[in-house]
């Protein structure tokens, strides 16, 4: 969203309160924005984002609230906790240009496309859903809004990894994740192009030896995979990767070019050893093809990361130890268990409520 402003001409400040510690009020005075955005990725957010509200709200300029926390939430129950006076919903950056531009010109926020607001009996009022932008029209990503070494980690034998993304959403529908309201089933990508020039900059002047794709699926075939792989090997940029992906769509193949292009490690989620949960969360995972992935990551040399998902609505103690069995069978480099957290506005989490669970 900052790069896309920039782009259009307005200044942009970004404060990430996660990665260091920062006096709001100090940075507010010496900026003087015309508008603020706060980002919230959970339901934990909530009271930082209130606190800087409260604060900032005295200053005497509109607060805008986003993030997948108030794409899922109900706006009614987001107002009458927050200090907020409005929501952006799902991707900000078209809305943002266009707050910018309507602030500027004196127009109303209100008619904006793909936001929320309190009317005057302080019901919560949902405008009408925005188009997504148009991923390869997004300008390259200025690294010079964020301090890049602030968000560099030591892992998988890379001293300085950050996190990128060349794609957005995903196409399945799998009942339990916010896919489904956040990007509606929908696979997009960026410029190839584009991201390559952002990946000499991080290589070449900030250091970075380490890629993870935070892409929900970074490949949707078996083709992009070698075009990026491709391009990693054109660009004689020397550094590792590694990626998030589905069981059944990648081969033996795929997975030796990603090695030899720099791939080690690989994130797959599985999330369930038992069919029967499986199928309730319409995974689409063919059974017989999820060991495999892991053999061949064993063979290759590649990290694999086995995700599961215990304590689903429903879930019996057989279908748990199912899950518990498959970890154990298959030759993943780590497994983790993340305990389920109900997503509002997930297929999932509306059937546990009509379960009365």
């Amino acid at each position: 969203i900052g790069s896309y402003l920039q782009e259009n001409g307005y200044e942009v400040r970004i404060c990430d309160m996660s990665v260091s510690h920062i006096n709001i009020e100090k940075v507010f005075d010496e900026f003087r924005p015309d508008v603020v955005g706060i980002s919230l990725s959970s339901v934990k957010h909530i009271e930082g984002a209130t606190e800087v509200s409260k604060k900032l709200h005295k200053k005497g300029v509109p607060i805008v609230w986003g993030g997948t926390f108030c794409d899922v939430c109900d706006p009614q129950i987001v107002f009458d906790g927050a200090d907020a006076d409005y929501l952006s919903f799902c991707e900000g950056e078209a809305t943002w240009l266009e707050i910018m531009q309507t602030l500027e010109n004196g127009g109303d926020l209100r008619k904006l496309k793909g936001i929320a607001y309190r009317d005057d009996n302080g019901k919560a009022v949902v405008t009408a859903q925005r188009e997504f932008v148009d991923l390869t029209k997004l300008p390259l990503l200025d690294y010079t809004l964020v301090d890049v070494k602030a968000y560099s980690q030591y892992l998988y034998g890379c001293s300085n990894l950050v996190y990128v993304y060349l794609s957005k959403g995903c196409p399945s529908k799998c009942t339990f994740c916010v896919n489904q309201v956040t990007h509606r089933c929908t696979y997009r990508r960026r410029e190839l192009e584009h991201f390559m020039k952002e990946t000499e900059i991080l290589v070449k002047q900030y250091g970075v030896d380490g890629l993870y794709f935070c892409d929900e699926l970074c490949f949707k075939n078996k083709e992009q995979v070698y075009e990026v792989c491709d391009a990693f090997e054109k660009s004689g940029l020397k550094f590792f990767w590694g990626f998030q992906t589905r069981i059944g769509i990648l081969g033996e193949e795929e997975f030796r070019r990603c090695y030899e292009c720099g791939c080690r490690w690989v994130d797959f989620g599985i999330e369930s050893g038992s069919k029967e949960q499986l199928a309730i969360m319409k995974k689409g995972i063919p059974y017989e093809k999820i060991e495999p992935p892991f053999e061949l990551c064993d063979k290759l040399g590649i990290i694999s990361l086995a995700n599961f998902i215990v304590g689903l609505p429903g879930e019996t103690e057989e279908q748990l130890m199912e899950t518990v069995n498959l970890a154990n069978r298959i030759k993943a480099t780590q497994c983790s268990f993340l305990q389920y957290c109900i997503s509002p506005n997930t297929v999932m989490s509306q059937k546990a409520i009509d379960d009365g669970l």
